[in-house]
């Protein structure tokens, strides 16, 4: 009797009641695994169970409307074919099995993302939803870091490592690369007192934490970002920003001063000790590889890479992958995959700044799509000599490409033109 009245109570609640409370547990769901994207270890099955409700409440909420629909973003057309050539691309793997299980693991996952983030997430106010957990978890993150800096490292001034989550500090570079310009666009907008502060302190947190990893290149495409957002938002703020690194340069530890010097030394780049020191070879063994494997690659996962350019005795090549994202795109998918992927994510720079122009310049939207774009921008030159596209940077790359179609999809007429619907 009792699970009777439960079922009748269920189907007596308003369907638009159901409706909005799905979409609150989506919203809730999504913002879970965004907070965990930063912490690698022991958290698969907090980020499976997140989707996996996600996925739930979606198709409950589909019921509920007694139709299926989904927005076809202006990105339809360059996932689809990017995945069916990564897809495509197995065929000629060194390795199907692990081509496969990176396939689940980033390329499907990427897509479901995207797609419930455009799909459930209407407007402005659920973006600051997702971005304020994205901010606590950046927070998080580099206040541990931090802490287990000061406690364990022999000097002030050595290079931060992760003992308690991963020693790759290049993983973690690429995550503050969209970080940090998307945080200073939050204070900008946050009329709050209290975000406001919070915001504050996570981004102090947040530059000093890669300040002490010393990752250069971060330093320069996230200083980049942030003058970008300061010259069109606060041209006061620019100015000072301009002087920041002469005086981080003049209070910078010893051993910290020896390795940034190396930044502007550009006749040692080619050397083995130099800034680019082994990447020179390694950007060979990928452009070798592309040759002999021009259409579809090695197929996807970034260790076909290192197994393949063993075979290259005339080169020294340490590395697993292309260090150079590009490079590796083409190594994994080809020059067709390369084609897909430039495509694509022209297409976000295309449509993300073509609705930016389209807002009032002190619009709260087009303050954070500015912020947003500025980060990709930065993640997409650090590109130029790192491999982003797997781990951290990847899912923050795809959760913040699905919040700028969110906002430019959401509470339009011309999205709900281009729905598929699906009785």
């Amino acid at each position: 009797m009792e699970k009777k009245k439960v079922i009748t109570h269920l189907f007596s609640v308003d369907r638009t009641r159901l409706n909005l409370w799905c979409k609150m547990g989506i919203l809730f769901s999504l913002a879970i695994y965004i907070s965990q994207i930063p912490f690698p270890k022991d958290n698969a099955s907090v980020k499976s169970l997140s989707l996996a409700v996600v996925a739930v409440l979606w198709i409950t909420r589909l019921i509920l409307e007694r139709r299926f629909t989904f927005v076809r973003t202006r990105l339809w057309w360059p996932i689809i074919i990017l995945t069916l050539i990564t897809l495509i691309s197995v065929i000629g793997s060194i390795d199907v099995d692990y081509s496969l299980r990176n396939i689940k693991k980033y390329t499907f996952i990427s897509v479901f993302l995207f797609l419930a983030i455009v799909n459930n997430v209407r407007d402005l106010k659920d973006v600051k939803i997702l971005l304020l957990a994205l901010m606590i978890s950046a927070g998080v993150f580099s206040l541990l870091a931090l802490i287990d800096y000061s406690l364990f490292e022999p000097s002030f001034g050595s290079r931060l490592s992760f003992r308690y989550l991963d020693k790759n500090l290049g993983r973690f570079s690429v995550f503050y690369d969209i970080v940090i310009p998307i945080n200073l666009a939050l204070i900008f907008i946050t009329k709050d007192k209290i975000k406001r502060v919070l915001f504050g302190l996570v981004f102090l947190l947040s530059i000093k934490t890669i300040f002490f990893m010393q990752m250069r290149a971060s330093y320069l495409v996230i200083f980049l970002s942030l003058l970008a957002i300061t010259f069109v938002y606060r041209k006061k703020l620019f100015v000072f920003l301009l002087i920041i690194p002469l005086l981080v340069a003049i209070m910078m530890p010893t051993n910290m001063v020896t390795r940034a010097r190396e930044m502007f030394k550009f006749g040692d780049y080619m050397k083995s000790d130099g800034v680019l020191n082994y990447r020179i070879d390694t950007w060979k063994g990928a452009v070798r590889i592309i040759k002999e494997n021009p259409a579809l690659g090695l197929g996807v996962g970034k260790s076909n890479f290192g197994k393949t350019v063993k075979k290259f005795n005339d080169l020294n090549i340490p590395y697993d992958h292309a260090h150079n994202v590009y490079l590796q795109i083409a190594v994994e998918l080809g020059l067709f995959g390369l084609a897909a992927f430039l495509w694509l994510f022209g297409s976000v720079f295309y449509h993300g700044l073509k609705h930016y122009l389209s807002l009032p310049r002190n619009d709260e939207k087009a303050i954070i799509i500015f912020g947003i774009l500025c980060s990709i921008g930065g993640l997409f030159l650090h590109g130029l000599i790192a491999y982003f596209y797997k781990h951290e940077g990847f899912y923050t790359l795809w959760v913040t490409v699905a919040m700028i179609f969110a906002l430019i999809e959401g509470n339009s007429e011309k999205s709900l033109s281009k729905r598929t619907c699906v009785e």
